[in-house]
């Protein structure tokens, strides 16, 4: 979803690979809360959680909806951009932080440190 949503606004993969980043994740949480069986239609929902302010971290999160509108899993996904030649966290060109702007903001976002402070 996370790369279609880029794709639409002008930033396929190979795009983002010529701009000599990639979004790369650094903490995946996912809670189950019902089951999903094989070919059941599901709904995707997008919303940003929390971006520092030169887009080199960034926090999303999703939800999968049964066709029932109940929810089946909640992830939320916290990454980088990443320079390819360096390997280490850059911020974005504008023009791919402006993509991130373009996200639907959750209630509970906030503004992310530039740099990752573990606990």
């Amino acid at each position: 979803m996370r790369y279609r949503f880029f794709g639409e606004r002008g930033f396929p993969p190979d795009a983002i690979r010529q701009l000599g980043i990639g979004p790369v994740y650094t903490l995946i949480t996912a809670r189950f809360v019902r089951e999903v069986r094989a070919g059941e239609k599901l709904t995707l929902t997008y919303q940003l959680t929390g971006l520092s302010l030169s887009g080199k971290r960034w926090k999303v999160h999703h939800d999968i909806l049964k066709s029932n509108g109940k929810k089946a899993v909640g992830l939320d996904i916290e990454g980088v951009v990443l320079d390819l030649g360096t390997r280490a966290p850059t911020a974005p060109p504008p023009t791919f932080l402006a993509v991130f702007h373009q996200i639907p903001r959750s209630a509970d976002f906030e503004e992310m440190p530039e740099r990752y402070r573990p606990d």
